[in-house]
């Protein structure tokens, strides 16, 4: 992971919640995740520069990976997260 993954810390913590969250889609999730680490970028690095775009770089190849190959774990978590008692 790189270093900026303390910054994406808690968007990755929300991101596994949304996953395990029954029945809640993936796009919403992952949507999300990319707009949690956006916002955490801007909060790392409130002026434009380099270190910005490099986070933001980051976020944008984390969400990609999630969106191309998350179905697996999204699945997975789903199947825990929806299951029913009588």
């Amino acid at each position: 992971m790189s270093s900026y993954h303390r910054w994406f810390e808690s968007a990755c913590n929300e991101h596994d919640r949304g996953y395990g969250t029954c029945l809640k889609p993936k796009l919403d999730t992952d949507l999300e995740f990319y707009t949690n680490m956006m916002n955490s970028c801007a909060s790392a690095f409130p002026s434009p520069g380099a270190g910005r775009s490099d986070c933001e770089a980051t976020a944008q190849t984390y969400a990609s990976a999630v969106v191309m190959i998350g179905d697996r774990f999204y699945n997975d978590a789903q199947r825990a997260a929806c299951v029913c008692c009588e």
